[in-house]
């Protein structure tokens, strides 16, 4: 993965569509999120001065968003960016 295609795909993680031609769906939300928090990863990796905070998948059930915030502690994140009221990311 390299950072060009993390900045691309990290746009596509936002909780509404960026444009009208791009629906995300769960699936394509958990990859990108996974992708942005494994690229912050690699960076934390080359400098011990950095510090990766995880952004955490909107659209997923709260299993998968748990299971991704797990994963990211091992991998040496420190935080996680969240939103302060998810509410309107849910289908109604």
């Amino acid at each position: 993965m390299t950072i060009a295609s993390t900045a691309k795909c990290s746009i596509r993680t936002a909780p509404f569509p960026i444009s009208p031609f791009f629906r995300p769906t769960p699936l394509s939300n958990f990859a990108c999120v996974q992708a942005y928090n494994d690229a912050l990863a690699e960076w934390r990796a080359v400098s011990d001065r950095y510090v990766p905070v995880a952004i955490i998948p909107y659209m997923s059930e709260i299993d998968v968003v748990v299971g991704e915030v797990e994963r990211c502690v091992k991998r040496g994140h420190r935080g996680v960016v969240m939103l302060a009221e998810p509410a309107f990311t849910k289908k109604v």
